[in-house]
């Protein structure tokens, strides 16, 4: 095939077909639909294409494209998934990571215990779609094909202008694309320096923007419109942003108290060791309502993700907590009394 014509593709995407072109990945999967001339340069590569179709926890439809070398391989995706909700099971882990082509020991491994450290170099794990088990035998293996494609493509890529150019905008957090291949990806692969791997997937993402449709609801953002103010930025991201803004310069009548432990925990995503302790978040104006979270809680929150992942702590920032708590008023439906409100605080 002409590489060449792999340029007019995502970079994640051209790595994705080139994985699955050499049999590195039995079979891929894209998240969403793809136009005619995609599709048509990743049949140039000899991979089948098909897309289909799955459904959230409140039945939205999510199309997703999937392609192999063999057209038996995306039938027998069709078979298994198209019309089918989106659950995440460990029934289902494993059978994604069967199609995938993803080493059973860490599908095992992840399903017990996601993000456990395996002490790979962060570089060789991101550019991985699976994170790897602790002295996994199987991935240093597929490591040195992972590195050698990986870098094909980097060099393909080098010097040209990106297909789409939201794919490597110069914001160091601005919207990127997602390479789905499973729930268990560790995030997006990381292609230049703008990306941040920390960016972990929500669960019932409708429209992949790293919030939940619950989410979207308790923000006020549109649940199938990624970015819903128009800034360049995802509105989960751009959520974590704030939530850690306030906790760093909390509102009036809001106190922060940090409680630090003497051991530190990794973050599973970049190693960087983080205290394993915690801050109370106290609002004093709401009968002193109170919520907190672990430090590598405020390590994502400030790298723009709500998930975490400790090597001990690992959960979700609470999103309707941080509202009731930080945000004490909502401006919108305060209206203005009759009469002089000399100081502005909605009494005459």
């Amino acid at each position: 095939m002409n590489e060449q014509r792999l340029t007019q593709l995502d970079p994640q995407l051209a790595y994705l077909v080139q994985l699955t072109r050499y049999g590195l990945k039995p079979l891929s999967r894209w998240e969403g639909r793809l136009d005619d001339k995609k599709r048509d340069v990743i049949g140039g590569a000899g991979l089948e294409v098909d897309t289909i179709t799955r459904g959230t926890r409140i039945g939205r439809k999510i199309p997703q494209t999937v392609f192999a070398r063999s057209g038996r391989a995306t039938g027998f995706y069709r078979r298994r998934f198209h019309g089918t909700r989106i659950r995440h099971t460990p029934q289902e882990i494993r059978q994604e990571g069967w199609f995938f082509g993803y080493p059973s020991c860490c599908v095992d491994a992840f399903i017990r215990h996601p993000y456990t450290p395996n002490h790979l170099a962060p570089e060789d794990q991101e550019i991985l779609f699976h994170w790897a088990c602790p002295d996994c035998v199987v991935t240093p293996g597929l490591l040195r094909e992972y590195r050698r494609i990986h870098a094909e493509c980097m060099r393909l890529f080098r010097g040209r202008k990106p297909a789409r150019q939201s794919a490597l905008l110069l914001g160091p957090r601005r919207l990127i694309p997602v390479a789905a291949s499973l729930a268990l990806a560790a995030g997006a692969v990381a292609w230049s320096d703008n990306q941040d791997p920390h960016w972990l997937l929500a669960p019932d993402d409708g429209d992949s923007d790293y919030l939940s449709v619950a989410e979207e609801i308790l923000r006020g953002t549109i649940w199938d419109n990624p970015d819903t103010d128009g800034d360049g930025y995802y509105d989960g991201v751009q959520t974590s942003f704030l939530i850690k803004q306030l906790i760093d310069c909390p509102p009036p009548g809001v106190e922060v108290i940090p409680h630090y432990l003497q051991h530190t925990e990794p973050c599973m995503v970049c190693g960087e060791q983080v205290n394993m302790g915690w801050v109370e978040i106290i609002n004093h104006l709401r009968h002193d309502r109170t919520f907190s979270l672990h430090f590598i809680a405020l390590h994502y929150l400030e790298r723009g993700c709500l998930e975490y992942r400790g090597g001990y702590h690992s959960g979700r920032a609470d999103v309707d907590s941080a509202k009731t708590i930080l945000f004490p008023y909502d401006p919108a439906h305060q209206l203005p009394p009759e009469g002089l409100d000399s100081d502005g605080d909605g009494l005459v």
